[in-house]
């Protein structure tokens, strides 16, 4: 599967999640969610981008995510 100008924003939970095998995603945007705080977010590990543990093959090109926590304080791994 390929995905094109994929976006995603302002979700409480992980932006976008791969499974699908052989995967290309040419340029991907997200932005966090703006009310996220760390005790509902940060500390609960979300991501914007995330491939599935049993995917062996993935390619993607130009992905970006950015944040403006604005309310809170939130610190992403």
């Amino acid at each position: 599967m390929t995905g094109y100008g994929l976006a995603s924003e302002h979700t409480i939970g992980d932006l976008l999640n791969w499974n699908g095998e052989n995967g290309q995603v040419f340029f991907y945007q997200s932005e966090y969610p703006y009310d996220a705080s760390q005790t509902n977010y940060g500390d609960k590990g979300f991501v914007s981008y995330k491939i599935g543990d049993k995917v062996q093959t993935h390619t993607a090109y130009g992905v970006g995510a950015y944040s403006r926590f604005t309310d809170n304080t939130v610190f992403m791994n």
